[in-house]
């Protein structure tokens, strides 16, 4: 991402509402460093990502991350597109109004321990959906580990049933 598409102030763009706390200064970091091309590089970069993301209590799984960088890697790497997406979320505006429409049974999952996209968000989006339910997990980070499997998958088959 070149310089000009950089927000004068990521953390309250990437925020949405200013009224919502930001990332933690290093996962916003991480949004703004481009990932190296190099393939060495490229892989323990993704780990480092996956490790700031993962939060503290559920370590990153490390041999499953580099496996998936490897596979990313040697797929093809699309460093624009990346830039896109991050312009797209930093440009796209509230959709709290959006939110108040949806009609169907909604769940919303959201970990306690998220440093991308706070605790707070979570609880602001599951508000804004008309008789949404709100699962914290306790200690999940941005990722989502397989120890916790087990008690997702029993939150979603409890609010599908």
């Amino acid at each position: 991402m070149g310089p000009s598409a950089r927000p004068s102030s990521p953390e309250k763009k990437t925020a949405g509402d200013p009224g919502l706390p930001p990332p933690k200064p290093e996962a916003l970091s991480i949004l703004f460093t481009p990932l190296p091309t190099e393939r060495i590089d490229y892989i323990e970069s993704c780990v480092h990502v996956w490790r700031v993301l993962s939060g503290p209590k559920f370590p990153v799984d490390e041999a499953r991350v580099r496996k998936w960088a490897e596979q990313s890697h040697d797929r093809g790497l699309n460093p624009d597109g990346v830039a896109r997406q991050l312009a797209a979320i930093i440009a796209s505006e509230s959709r709290k109004e959006m939110l108040r429409s949806v009609t169907v049974p909604t769940m919303v999952l959201h970990g306690d321990a998220d440093p991308l996209v706070p605790v707070e968000c979570g609880i602001d989006t599951a508000n804004a959906i008309p008789g949404a339910k709100l699962v914290i997990v306790k200690g999940m980070g941005h990722a989502l580990p397989k120890a916790l499997w087990p008690q997702v998958i029993d939150a979603i088959v409890r609010h599908a049933v």
